[in-house]
């Protein structure tokens, strides 16, 4: 093959590719993100069937686009007169790459912490409604659950590692302090006249 026809070959694959990521993107069921985004369980297999192939879309998607940019490049290789100087910039670009990767994903951790920490000081109830949900967000935030540690120890790291209220706030009486002691002093109140 010449140079050209491998450009071309390899722009098609690009183009197969993108096809296969749209697909796997774009093309979703409106109602089913609607009922995602509104936290509706919808009772129907169509809602789940076509995740293993939106998956399978990427991965295609991604190694067509892999492929008909490596050929590309592979076709437009000899015409380089430089090489040296195009392995360090194409190196240096690989590298800014992998540190821009890096700094996004430290990034993105600490704001999904915060966005956790903020969800929970707004809804404290929906902290120990599922020690599943609280085991995964220890996990997240590194913690490790020991055999000696109880339910409510491991739940209170947690909620030290997200600097939340305590299991008081997380039940709710943390909502309205002086409502929780109106009610004591009510309590008390009807003990001595009785």
């Amino acid at each position: 093959m010449t140079n050209s026809e491998l450009t071309v070959v390899g722009l098609t694959c690009c183009l197969v590719g993108v096809f296969f990521l749209a697909n796997s993107i774009i093309f979703r069921k409106l109602k089913n993100v609607i009922a995602v985004f509104f936290n509706v369980k919808m009772r129907s297999l169509h809602t789940i069937k076509d995740y293993p192939l939106n998956n399978l879309q990427v991965a295609v998607g991604f190694l067509f686009l892999a492929v008909g940019f490596l050929l590309q490049v592979y076709a437009n290789l000899p015409d380089v007169q430089d090489r040296v100087t195009l392995w360090v910039v194409c190196g240096s670009i690989v590298v800014g790459a992998v540190l821009v990767y890096l700094v996004a994903r430290s990034y993105s951790r600490h704001t999904f912490k915060k966005y956790l920490r903020e969800f929970f000081r707004s809804h404290p109830e929906a902290f120990s409604r599922d020690t599943h949900m609280v085991k995964e967000i220890g996990a997240f935030l590194g913690i490790r659950h020991t055999e000696e540690m109880t339910v409510e120890d491991y739940q209170q790291q947690v909620r030290s590692a997200l600097r939340i209220g305590g299991a008081d706030q997380a039940a709710g009486g943390g909502l309205a302090p002086e409502g929780g002691r109106r009610r004591r002093d009510l309590g008390a109140l009807q003990k001595s006249r009785g």
